[in-house]
């Protein structure tokens, strides 16, 4: 592998490539399954795997191919939000691990299959750039993906063919299934884009239960969407392979349990990345992480997720100043502070002229340019007229205005606003 990985990875701004792998066998294990990383606690340039291969944060240590020889930092860095919902658990993206050739995580198991995990989900978020070839592995890896230049998810798997025999391991472009003998592409994945990568490996069968060390398989979704190949497998709920497909391909671990002697076949024990590119929020864990019907969060709805606020109370004040949450976001104040809210805070006569002043957030929410409108008599049916149209916010959040043209022998009334749809 170190032969052929590319040598420019200490540019860690650009992601060249990064490789998932979940391996079978390691020498010591970190942490247990039901874990998660959010590398937001740390500042860009943080060390997370030193260069000797060390852990300093979250338990990642170097290997498999370069213990000693490998790295991981913090990065500050802003993406959005790949489809399928949001990963698992919610949280911010603006601190993610940078990673600098081979790293890993390795968990424990309890070589009993009553007490260890019998379905296991891995879900995260990565930039994975792009390969000219087919990466090495190691031998005992359960599985493997990186990304062609054609922009396409391969997989490392054993073939299966029916009649329970078992093929040699192979690489194989995911697709989308369209119909029981249709596929294609999915959206082909930039070398800067960031995917959510969600996967689900199934260890424990009927055949698994009636031969000890049975088969194991594994399903692949990018960005919320299960991918699949005329190379995988249907497997049945039962684990017998039998009858019509019930919820599309299925991969054949490529150090499967089948005919294996040890719980190393059987469990999954490490998630290692090996050259350089970006993952965040990865979570490991027994339960089937949630889509958003394959839907991803609204700009407005993670805005109100990254303010602790749940996605539906945009209508509500959550606050109690005056502004509803949809009101402040596209003001850009912040919705937990009654003091940081749109208004008006000074009005000044200068004789000939008002003066304006007022208060308006400055989140990048912001868009709509701001309006003037004025009256002189509010208890008219319709008292508001616009005076000033096409007013940019100021970036320091106090924008003033002046009225040179102020009616005499009335009093007036100012209001900004801006135009915006409801949520």
């Amino acid at each position: 592998m170190s032969e052929r990985r590319p040598k420019r990875i200490e540019m860690i701004r650009a992601a060249t490539f990064a490789a998932l792998f979940m391996f079978s066998a390691q020498v010591h294990a970190s942490s247990d399954i039901g874990d998660s990383w959010s590398f937001e606690g740390l500042s860009d340039g943080d060390p997370i795997v030193d260069t000797n291969g060390a852990s300093l944060h979250g338990m990642w240590e170097g290997g498999p191919f370069s213990p000693t020889n490998s790295a991981a930092e913090a990065v500050a860095i802003s993406y959005t939000q790949p489809s399928g919902g949001y990963p698992l658990p919610l949280a911010t993206h603006n601190i993610a691990m940078q990673i600098l050739g081979d790293i890993s995580n390795s968990f424990n198991f309890a070589d009993d299959v009553n007490l260890d995990p019998t379905n296991v989900w891995i879900d995260l978020v990565a930039q994975l750039g792009q390969l000219t070839f087919e990466p090495d592995i190691p031998a005992d890896a359960q599985l493997a993906a990186y990304v062609n230049t054609n922009g396409d998810l391969i997989v490392r798997h054993t073939l299966y063919t029916t009649g329970f025999a078992i093929g040699e391991q192979t690489w194989t472009t995911l697709q989308v299934q369209v119909s029981s003998n249709s596929f294609t592409a999915h959206t082909p994945i930039g070398t800067n884009d960031f995917v959510r990568l969600s996967v689900m490996i199934n260890y424990i069968t009927a055949v698994e239960l009636a031969f000890a060390y049975g088969e194991n398989y594994f399903q692949i979704y990018l960005d919320g969407v299960l991918l699949a190949s005329p190379n995988g497998y249907d497997l049945q709920p039962d684990g017998s392979g039998d009858g019509p497909p019930t919820g599309g391909s299925w991969f054949l671990c490529s150090d499967s349990g089948y005919g294996g002697t040890g719980p190393n076949n059987d469990y999954l024990t490490s998630v290692a990345f090996s050259g350089a590119g970006v993952v965040d929020d990865i979570v490991v864990a027994e339960s089937i992480a949630a889509f958003s019907t394959n839907t991803p969060m609204t700009a407005f709805e993670q805005w109100l997720t990254d303010n602790g606020i749940p996605p539906n109370e945009g209508t509500l004040d959550e606050d109690n100043d005056g502004a509803s949450n949809w009101a402040e976001y596209v003001a850009g104040t912040d919705p937990d502070d009654d003091s940081d809210y749109f208004h008006i805070v000074r009005t000044e006569y200068f004789g000939t002229s008002n003066c304006i002043w007022w208060v308006i957030g400055t989140e990048t929410n912001l868009a709509t340019e701001l309006f003037v409108q004025r009256a002189t008599n509010l208890t008219d049916v319709n008292p508001w007229s616009v005076v000033a149209s096409s007013l940019t916010p100021s970036g320091t959040g106090t924008n003033v205005w002046y009225d040179t043209a102020v009616p005499s022998n009335a009093p007036v009334y100012y209001q900004p606003g801006l135009s915006t749809n409801a949520p």
